[in-house]
């Protein structure tokens, strides 16, 4: 039986991915409902099949009678052909499992049977094609219909009319032909392209389908796939610095796509760097130091990128196209800002350390820093609320504060040894590197200890005083007494 089909098949499929009579075919997936993504692998063998025609909405059946096309062989040579089809011949489907596939090999006859996957980096016959038209045919698949995400198609409100699954299915074919012949070069450049002396006309395939839905369908898919192509406008050879943020405790930075692309981007976990995104407004964080400047390779976040991009072939008849991959690629350039340290000394009476002294660091804002200590007793800054808000000198009256985002800040005493004045005011500190600072207390005056000499020096010293002050109000009083 399946000897009879791939017969059958071989007979009545030329040229173009398509054939005038089908065998018995798979029905076409569904619209509605999620679809699960292709759990093909590279090597596995599937049964390909031809199917029924591309039929728009309208009742028309999509064929082209006389078309050019471009054949590559594996040696590295091309000619350019012209293929002449019977009247009433249509364009018809091929489905390698139950799932419908692209042609990618315009103008080659079909045969049907067992073929093989492979991916876009070992298929023999996708090296034989130029970088953009390799990239331009993983474009089209993503942006146009995406068997195992149908419910990605736009409305008709969108595509300016009424239109069926065939219809746009159609459209991405066309486009998938357009690159492969090289008449396009982008999603918004189409030409017409010459070889050995023959030339293929940039209207060689859509052609077929104007004044049809699959016109609009053709027009929109372009669109998305320019728009996809539009990259964040922060992308690229810039690098982009986090700052330590002591509230998060992590260093961040938010950058504004004013390309607006409002699109989720994804690059590897690995990274240890997080991105969220509020309307165009990306903000990337972690709460690792950098000191190199890392690159990371990113794409936009779209539902249709299954990951299971395959071409299938025998080695005889028509390459096949399955699912959907996200070609577009770009780079965020990022690093960190270098922390800054402080090393605080609190000394008393005759420069000896204190130790105890309680210390508060504010930043520019007046917001008090929070730490994290450290095994070996230092403060490392950190997220507010994680850690503790007070800094307290060691034996030495020393305390060592690093992980200080550069700014102003100031240090401010909340807490002295007993017989100390606590500083009246903060001290204003600078953080651009490694800094130290020396603060000095003053001891605060007491009286002496009950029953000792002091005592009595200190009674004695009183007593003079006062004797001294009552003596010169006396003669002050004396002195009026004898002038009246």
């Amino acid at each position: 039986m399946k000897r009879w089909k791939q017969l059958l098949a071989a007979l009545l499929c030329l040229c173009l991915c398509s054939a005038p009579a089908a065998a018995t075919s798979p029905p076409q997936p569904e619209l509605e409902g999620e679809i699960a993504p292709l759990a093909w692998r590279p090597g596995e063998v599937v049964e390909t099949w031809i199917g029924e025609a591309y039929t728009s909405m309208t009742g028309h059946a999509y064929g082209m009678q006389t078309f050019s096309f471009v054949r590559y062989y594996s040696d590295g040579t091309k000619e350019i052909k012209t293929s002449t089809q019977s009247s009433g011949y249509t364009d018809k489907k091929f489905y390698v499992g139950d799932v419908l596939a692209y042609c990618v090999e315009s103008g080659k006859g079909f045969y049907g049977g067992d073929y093989t996957g492979s991916d876009s980096g070992t298929s023999n016959y996708l090296k034989l094609l130029t970088p953009q038209a390799q990239r331009g045919i993983m474009l089209a698949m993503l942006c146009g219909y995406n068997p195992a995400y149908p419910q990605g198609m736009p409305s008709a409100k969108e595509v300016g009319c009424a239109f069926n699954v065939d219809d746009f299915a159609f459209a991405t074919q066309v486009i998938v032909w357009e690159y492969q012949s090289n008449l396009r070069t982008s999603p918004t450049k189409i030409g017409s392209y010459s070889y050995a002396g023959r030339t293929i006309g940039a209207n060689n395939y859509v052609r077929w389908i104007e004044g049809y839905p699959a016109k609009n369908c053709y027009d929109w898919i372009l669109k998305q796939m320019a728009q996809h192509e539009t990259v964040p406008s922060f992308a690229g050879d810039q690098v982009h610095t986090m700052v330590y943020d002591v509230e998060q405790g992590k260093y961040t930075v938010t950058l504004t796509d004013t390309h607006n692309t409002g699109e989720d981007i994804v690059f590897p976990q690995t990274s240890g760097i997080t991105v969220e995104r509020n309307g165009n407004q990306y903000t990337f964080a972690t709460s690792q130091s950098i000191s190199n400047p890392v690159t990371l390779v990113s794409q936009k976040d779209v539902p249709a990128h299954t990951g299971g991009f395959l071409i299938w072939s025998n080695g005889v008849g028509q390459t096949l196209a399955t699912g959907a991959q996200d070609p577009v690629y770009f780079t965020v350039k990022l690093t960190t800002q270098p922390t800054g340290s402080l090393d605080v000394t609190k000394t008393g009476k005759d420069g000896q350390g204190l130790s105890g002294v309680r210390l508060q660091l504010r930043d520019e804002q007046g917001n008090v820093v929070w730490w994290e200590v450290q095994k070996d007793g230092s403060y490392a800054a950190c997220a507010t609320g994680t850690g503790v808000d007070t800094i307290t000198t060691d034996q030495n009256g020393k305390a060592k504060l690093w992980r200080l985002p550069y700014g102003a800040y100031t240090l401010e005493e909340v807490g002295t040894q007993s017989g100390y004045q606590l500083l009246t005011q903060p001290v204003s500190i600078t953080v651009s590197g490694s800094h130290s600072v020396h603060l000095r207390n003053t001891p605060v005056f007491a009286l002496p200890a009950t029953g000792g000499w002091d005592i009595w020096m200190v009674g004695t010293g009183m007593a003079l005083a006062v004797v001294w002050v009552a003596w010169s109000y006396h003669r002050r009083n004396q002195n009026g007494r004898k002038r009246t």
